[in-house]
């Protein structure tokens, strides 16, 4: 199986075969540019008819590593890929779906112990695909999409496609500040992803990073 059965590598990286288990995350490094090394991450889950799309920035170390380790005990790369987004972060998200009544819209009961990750009603992605890493601590830090040629050509292809394959899709939701930037900028044609999402019905919503990190800035949401 190759890279390219599962995305079309509109960022330029290379198309590379996925090896049987056991991988290291060098085993899935498909491109470098500048300080960052794009590793082939196709994190999170492929419902058939979500309402509510939950989307990050890029996948961190964490989630890369988690990836491989789920490959490597199932070797089923796409199945792996599902159970890696939002690991850590989930009962941030679940609090502030609830106070903007998701689960109202829903009409389901979001539990502290509900799984994204395994409801049809949600999507769990990322702007950018791919784990986009710099070497050492702080791998995971500083990224702006748009400062890259992948990151651009990322979001305006691959993102784009991944959700206009969902007419059902009503709420994209969106976390931390880089996403909102990036997601806010022009860079399709004159118009910013947040315009295109719009002009095609789905409502876009912003909210503070889920992070363990960022407690304080959704305790801060969470109260106003």
């Amino acid at each position: 199986m190759k890279s390219r059965n599962f995305c079309n590598i509109w960022c330029g990286g290379r198309d590379i075969e996925l090896k049987a288990p056991p991988i290291n995350e060098s085993d899935l490094l498909i491109k470098t540019e500048g300080e960052r090394k794009i590793y082939f991450s196709i994190v999170g889950n492929c419902p058939k008819n979500p309402r509510v799309a939950l989307i990050g920035l890029c996948p961190g170390f964490t989630q890369l590593h988690a990836l491989v380790q789920e490959y490597n005990k199932t070797g089923n790369f796409l199945e792996s890929s599902g159970v890696s987004s939002f690991r850590k972060s989930s009962k941030n998200i679940i609090k502030m779906l609830r106070k903007i009544e998701v689960d109202k819209f829903l009409g389901i009961d979001l539990d502290d112990n509900f799984d994204f990750n395994n409801s049809d009603l949600f999507l769990t992605s990322s702007l950018v695909k791919c784990a986009a890493l710099k070497e050492g601590k702080g791998r995971s830090d500083d990224f702006q999409p748009l400062d890259f040629d992948f990151g651009r050509k990322c979001m305006a292809h691959r993102f784009i496609e991944d959700i206009n394959c969902y007419a059902s899709l009503k709420k994209i939701i969106f976390f931390g500040k880089k996403a909102e930037f990036a997601v806010s900028s022009e860079l399709v044609d004159g118009k910013s992803i947040k315009q295109l999402l719009e002009e095609n019905g789905k409502e876009v919503i912003f909210l503070p990073h889920p992070s363990g990190s960022n407690n304080g800035g959704v305790a801060r949401f969470l109260a106003s």
